[in-house]
């Protein structure tokens, strides 16, 4: 029987410093993990929330020439409308200009009035969005076209592109 300890002892020495050399046990440790998790409410963060269409305006996404103080500056301004495809409560929390590599506010037309601001948008339906970047130097000379592409961002970090966006100069 002692026989039989020293065999099971050193086997599993053995399979110990196999494992720790291998990295099994992390490997089976992350694992685990992740099954553990998966059930978890990381799991139910949506990865597609939204769906988001210029508006019918006649120039939904434009740009035009400000000044910043004594500097000059362009303000890029866009209308969308935005229909919330999950089953949750969607917030807009900003937007990015892919070609200037810029970040700019996003407001929402709330359901119950005229108010543009910071609402949620409920599952399945739609509202009216309103984007806009501050531009210090202009990236564009007046009567340029502005192509880029444009990211409304969730409240899970979400990025939902429009492809080729082309802002008119007014």
């Amino acid at each position: 029987m002692e026989e039989l300890g020293i065999v099971l002892g050193a086997i599993v020495s053995l399979l110990t410093i196999v494992g720790l050399v291998t990295g099994f046990f992390k490997k089976a440790y992350t694992w685990l993990l992740r099954v553990i998790t998966s059930t978890s409410a990381a799991s139910s963060i949506p990865k597609r929330t939204l769906v988001a269409v210029p508006t019918q305006h006649p120039v939904p996404f434009s740009w035009h020439m400000g000044r910043s103080g004594d500097k000059p500056s362009m303000q890029i301004v866009g209308d969308v409308i935005v229909t919330n495809i999950s089953e949750q409560n969607l917030l807009l929390t900003g937007v990015r200009l892919k070609k200037l590599r810029a970040r700019g506010h996003v407001i929402v037309q709330g359901f119950d009035s005229n108010l543009h601001g910071e609402f949620y948008i409920p599952p399945g339906l739609s509202t009216t969005a309103r984007f806009d970047f501050w531009i210090k130097p202009p990236a564009k000379r007046e009567g340029q076209v502005l192509v880029s592409d444009v990211g409304l961002v969730d409240q899970f970090n979400n990025v939902h592109w429009l492809k080729k966006v082309r802002f008119e100069y007014r």
